[in-house]
């Protein structure tokens, strides 16, 4: 059943921009994955000190998404997790009727019942990744959600993706929603080199392209 998200709850969850108090690390943003076949959607809680906490999650559903920042539409439920601090994965199989062949996927874990000051559930996001061996089709309204997402491509692009794996940066990024501000979440030291290179190969665009980064070379959703 594909669900629509609301786009004022989702304006609210974009305050910061990637959510590492639950950090998705299968799938990412290199993953490609067959439908029909069982693997786990694996997470980490609580990698660094961004608040809130994973506990203040409570029980969460998991479910496949397509879309943007602003409108996600959920092609599948693939389940509830009562303590996303305790059960640090969950067994799944993609469904192959609820998209095509595409890269314009990603999970998202939601919370049951906590929300965030403004009013919006508290959410987590895998990078979006490519799934195989699928036979169904997106709607026009997916489409159009998806068609606003920007390839991977472009000289300056290329120029910070290369400063960020010269640095060999090995961390997660977390944005804030100042276009002007960037934090790392560093497991090596070496992330706030990468970062700071990239930012200056990209002419200062942290969110353009250091966001963009993110999601391709760290495997971070960014929206």
């Amino acid at each position: 059943m594909r669900v629509p998200s609301l786009p004022s709850l989702l304006a609210a969850a974009l305050l910061p921009l990637v959510s590492a108090t639950i950090f998705i690390t299968n799938p990412t943003a290199t993953s490609t994955l067959a439908a029909g076949k069982s693997l786990s959607i694996t997470w980490l809680a609580d990698p660094d000190s961004t608040a809130p906490k994973a506990a203040a999650f409570g029980a969460v559903s998991i479910g496949l998404y397509t879309g943007s920042s602003t409108q996600q539409t959920l092609l599948q439920t693939l389940g509830n997790v009562t303590d996303p601090t305790k059960s640090l994965k969950l067994a799944v199989k993609f469904d192959p009727a609820v998209g095509p062949d595409s890269a314009f996927y990603f999970v998202r874990v939601q919370s049951l019942a906590a929300k965030d000051s403004a009013g919006a559930p508290l959410q987590a996001f895998s990078a979006r990744f490519t799934l195989t061996k699928m036979n169904g089709t997106f709607t026009s309204a997916e489409n159009a959600q998806n068609s606003g997402i920007a390839p991977v491509d472009g000289t300056t692009t290329g120029s910070a993706l290369s400063a960020i794996q010269t640095a060999g940066a090995s961390s997660s990024i977390t944005l804030s929603g100042n276009s002007n501000s960037a934090t790392t979440v560093a497991k090596n030291g070496s992330a706030s080199a990468a970062v700071s290179a990239a930012t200056t190969a990209a002419g200062g665009n942290v969110k353009g392209v250091a966001a963009l980064v993110a999601a391709v070379v760290l495997g971070v959703m960014v929206l």
